[in-house]
């Protein structure tokens, strides 16, 4: 009986000696994990500076605005091959985003222009958002974007009362209220439109989605060199 509880001594160092070895292994795994993990943070803080220069100077052009180099339909499986789509003339804006752009509205320079822009803010979480630094770079430029989309429909202020608003009377405020859904209304159409075309599938929802991983390691600078505004003014446009 005692023979059977007492254990070998040569086993238990045996065993020990391999649960050693497991364990070293294990601490020489996880450091390697470890230094890859740092090397691509320095990494992508290296690189990040040029990323967000690439951000904020990529603009829509009047030359996109016009058609002139529209890209031929891609083919639907490789588009959607992975989430940043194929964009072969390289301006910014998914091919297929950009044809369906032009084909709602071919009579609208204004609406293309400031679609076009919304519709690459939107795809720039795709292509150069990867830490804090670019998704701060990205939503400026998108956060533009929706300005320019809010431009397309300019309320008649001029139908609003000319005094504070404490003095407004019912019929007033109802008058402000509706003017201001109308508004609301009209421009969220206009961004709904590039969001379900940019943002066509679960995946693409889930990768623009993820950015907001890299939100509190973001280092907010809005003194940018680009005012918030369209890049193609309306004035230089015909309709």
């Amino acid at each position: 009986m005692n023979h059977l509880l007492s254990a070998d001594p040569s086993v238990q160092v045996s065993a020990w000696v391999k649960t050693k070895k497991v364990l070293k292994w294990i601490l020489i795994v996880c450091a390697v994990l470890y230094g890859i993990g740092v090397l691509i943070m320095v990494y992508k803080w290296y690189i990040a500076p040029k990323a967000v220069e690439r951000i904020h100077a990529r603009k829509v052009t009047m030359d996109m605005v016009m058609g002139k180099n529209l890209p031929p339909a891609p083919d639907a499986k490789k588009n959607n091959k992975t989430v940043a789509g194929i964009d072969v003339n390289n301006n910014g804006v998914r091919d297929d985003v950009e044809l369906e752009i032009w084909r709602r509205h071919p009579e609208s320079a204004k609406i293309r222009a400031a679609q076009l822009q919304y519709a690459q803010a939107l795809q720039s979480f795709f292509t150069d958002v990867f830490n804090g630094t670019t998704l701060d770079s990205a939503i400026y430029e998108y956060v533009r974007a929706g300005s320019c989309l809010d431009k397309l429909h300019e309320t008649d202020m001029t139908l609003l009362p000319r005094k504070p608003l404490q003095q407004w009377t019912r019929e007033e405020m109802d008058l402000g209220n509706s003017l201001g859904s109308e508004h609301y209304k009209i421009v969220q159409a206009l961004t709904g439109e590039v969001e379900s075309q940019v943002l066509n599938n679960d995946d693409r929802k889930k990768a623009h989605s993820d950015t907001n991983r890299y939100a509190r390691n973001g280092n907010p600078n809005f003194n940018r060199h680009k005012p918030l505004d369209c890049d193609v003014q309306f004035g230089s446009l015909d309709d």
